[in-house]
């Protein structure tokens, strides 16, 4: 059995609509009943009202569940009153926070997760599945890797609000593990996605980037977003906000050096997953990234998401069945519980498996 806790929120509503398309039969809660029973009646599902503040009251209504998704926004704020409940209810956990904040607060717990014997998995939202999967499919790839570059371009559809959401972290790149603010010249790079003109994108830390760092065997972490004319002006904008913590300056310009340009990869592509390749499509998302050794060995990667919106909800779905069958099963090990990121809880191939398209040199 499983529960979806922040059922009326946008995203709550479109995976308990997923969910019943799937036949999935999740019990809905909130702390708005009016809203809460309404759905429930529209989907016929069991609805349960409490308030995610009080976590031996939420423990009472866990008691029979194997499975907690928390919808419940802010997460970083509602978490750890959830985890609490789980805590004392034995209760699996995931959430779709992606920000830096969201993955903090559930890895506080770590722990006492896996004391308890309960796993834990934060960040099962697009923005985080596709650099913790990319990361970890580079690690299978080439294990003695020790930095890491990843540029994500998002859906036209969501430049501008991406920018607002993540432009308090602009410039921050992460180095054995600690988030710093690089350098002026390295902020800004060209990507050279295969179907597209090379594009400039700056240095972002995101609840993806976070993700990728609790690989211990990354030295040097990168991860940037691309702009275009709107989004590099209201960056510049937010920066200017007295007393704020955005990016203080910002020049504009990638480097154009063959160091922050690399070429595209040569040689002949390997094709994991085929699709019918070509420009990005608005709903579409292009990752690009690049890996390097101590001794100077390279590895590209492009992964092209079709419909990236829809990865979350899809996401959480594929994550709630895996997390419902190896609790039944009794698959879990000792080393499965704590907190675990995406990829490292359902492995590299778990956003690879919707239409996407691999290009290794």
């Amino acid at each position: 059995m499983w529960i979806i806790y922040g059922a009326t929120s946008l995203l709550g509503r479109l995976i308990s609509r997923r969910a019943k398309d799937e036949g999935l039969t999740p019990i809905l809660a909130d702390d708005k009943p009016q809203t809460l029973f309404r759905l429930a009646e529209e989907l016929g599902f069991e609805a349960r009202v409490f308030d995610w503040n009080n976590p031996s009251i939420m423990a009472t209504f866990l008691s029979d569940v194997d499975v907690i998704l928390n919808c419940k926004s802010p997460i970083s704020k509602t978490s750890p009153s959830v985890l609490k409940a789980c805590l004392k209810s034995k209760t699996h956990y995931f959430d779709i926070g992606d920000s830096p904040e969201d993955l903090n607060t559930v890895f506080k717990l770590s722990r006492e997760l896996k004391e308890a014997g309960i796993l834990a998995v934060p960040g099962v939202h697009a923005d985080v599945i596709a650099l913790d999967s990319f990361s970890l499919m580079f690690r299978e790839k080439m294990p003695d890797a020790t930095d890491i570059r990843i540029a994500i371009k998002y859906p036209s559809i969501r430049k501008w609000d991406t920018a607002v959401h993540h432009a308090c972290h602009t410039g921050l790149i992460v180095k054995h593990g600690t988030p710093v603010m690089s350098p002026p010249s390295k902020r800004t790079i060209l990507v050279p996605f295969s179907h597209e003109k090379k594009t400039n994108a700056i240095a972002i830390y995101t609840g993806g980037t976070k993700a990728v760092s609790l690989d211990d065997r990354w030295s040097n972490i990168a991860t940037y977003i691309t702009l275009d004319g709107g989004t590099r002006k209201l960056i510049q904008c937010l920066s200017m906000i007295p007393g704020s913590h955005f990016l203080p300056t910002f020049t504009g310009e990638a480097r154009t050096s063959h160091h922050d340009a690399p070429p595209k990869p040569p040689g002949r592509f390997l094709k994991w997953k085929t699709l019918k390749s070509g420009p990005q499509k608005p709903r579409d998302a292009l990752i690009w990234g690049e890996v390097k050794n101590n001794v100077g060995r390279r590895l590209n990667a492009e992964l092209h998401i079709a419909d990236y919106g829809t990865i979350t909800v899809e996401a959480t779905i594929k994550a709630a069945k895996e997390l419902l069958a190896r609790s039944k099963s009794k698959k879990l090990s000792p080393s499965d519980y704590g907190v675990k990121t995406p990829s490292t809880a359902f492995g590299s191939d778990f956003i690879l498996n919707y239409d996407t398209l691999i290009l290794i040199d």
